[in-house]
Order: structure tokens, then C-alpha cells, then sequence
């Protein structure tokens, strides 16, 4: 057999599938009849915690999803819902600042030009808070790269434990799941999941163990 022929497939081989992700990226729902449906893009577009720690449980164990569900919750919800708002509350609307905007208003003319100055005085009142500012949008970024960093390492062990191949190597698979969880994080939860359910018995852990002894060959004496 020639290299070309090599190259084509004859027809009695059997050509085994490359393992892939269920369904394309952006397919979130997947199929809507089925409980990997619409119910578990809803879930991820309102709890996505919930959903990786759904992953988890089918990856590792019980105990490694809920640490894994309480390690998104920090990093995601407690720095945008309270740690950001918190710091705007603090900052921007803390009393001696108010007090400055408020003098800078009541004390322009009530007729005639406005003051040329009135923009430059408000920002004046502001920039005292402009470094505890810039202070909690790092914390904020720092906190978001880092969820991102650990969902990406989560899909990439999806990945290994599938035989899913990443593209060209390791630092590019890195990159190319590091993007796909920055910029569509729930529908790359999302097919993780329904990859998981599909393909659970792949898993060494999640494999069933036969209960029934094996029987041993009778010796002769």
C-alpha cells in the first residue's frame, strides 16, 4: 500500500471518533426536551456556582464541590454584589466628600454665567477618593482573573479526564479555554455539564465497581 492510500480510508476500517465536547459552545441549552436543557441554562445564567459545582461532583467528589461552589461564590458573587457596591458607599458617598459637592453647588451665583470652575472644583472634592478607587477596581480585576484562572484549570482537567484533545499544545489549550471562560463562562459551564452527564462512566472514579466476587478456578490436589 502506497502513502496516498494510507491516507484514505478503506472500507472495512473502522475509524474511532475523536472524543469532543457535546454540542458546540454556544449551544447552551442543548436539547430543550431534556433536563440538560433549558433547566440547566437557567440555572447557569442565574446561579453558576451551582452549576460548577454540579461538574464537580460528577469530576471528584461531593466534598471537592462544595469547596469548588464556595471558591466561585467568593471570587464572584461577594466582590461584585457587596465588595464593589460597598467600596462606591464608602468612597464616593462618604460624608466630608457630599459635604464638599454640596458647598461647590449652593455657592454658585443664582444668576448670571456659571462659575468656569465648577466642574474642576467637584473633581477636587473627588480626588481623594480616586486611589481607594483605583485600590478596588485591581481587587475587582484581580478577584475576576483569578475565577477565571480556576474555572480554566477545571476545564482543561475536564479535558484530560475525557481525552478531549486541546489545540496544539498545552500553553495554546491554556489560552484557547482561558478565552472561552472569560468571554462565554455559563455556555462553556454549560457544555461541561451535558459533556459530563453524557460521559460520566469515562471517569476512573464515577465507573461501576462489580459487587459479585470473582470466582476462582478450583485447584486440583
Amino acid at each position: 500500500m502506497t502513502d496516498s492510500q494510507k491516507c484514505i480510508p478503506q472500507p472495512d476500517e473502522v475509524i474511532p471518533a475523536t472524543p469532543a465536547w457535546d454540542g458546540s459552545l454556544l449551544a447552551c441549552c442543548g436539547d430543550p426536551s431534556t433536563p440538560r436543557g433549558w433547566g440547566i441554562c437557567c440555572l447557569t445564567f442565574w446561579l453558576p456556582c451551582i452549576t460548577h459545582g454540579l461538574n464537580l461532583k460528577i469530576l471528584y467528589t461531593v466534598q471537592k464541590a462544595v469547596l469548588g461552589v464556595l471558591l466561585f461564590f467568593a471570587l464572584g458573587y461577594v466582590l461584585y454584589c457587596i465588595v464593589i457596591p460597598a467600596m462606591y458607599l464608602t468612597v464616593f458617598k462618604a460624608p466630608d466628600i457630599v459635604a464638599c459637592e454640596l458647598n461647590v453647588i449652593y455657592t454658585q451665583p443664582t444668576s448670571g454665567p456659571v462659575d468656569p470652575d465648577f466642574g474642576q472644583k467637584l473633581l477636587d472634592c473627588q480626588k481623594p477618593a480616586w486611589i481607594k478607587i483605583w485600590v478596588a477596581v485591581a481587587f475587582a480585576w484581580a478577584c475576576a482573573v483569578l475565577l477565571i484562572i480556576y474555572l480554566t484549570t477545571i476545564r482543561m482537567k475536564v479535558r484530560r479526564r475525557l481525552a478531549i484533545p486541546a489545540a496544539h499544545n498545552s500553553c495554546t489549550g491554556f489560552l484557547q479555554d482561558f478565552c472561552t471562560m472569560w468571554w462565554c463562562a455559563a455556555c462553556a459551564l454549560c457544555q461541561e455539564n451535558r459533556t459530563l452527564h453524557k460521559r460520566a462512566s469515562a471517569i476512573p472514579h464515577v465507573r461501576t465497581v462489580p459487587t459479585t466476587p470473582p470466582v476462582l478456578p478450583k485447584m486440583e490436589v
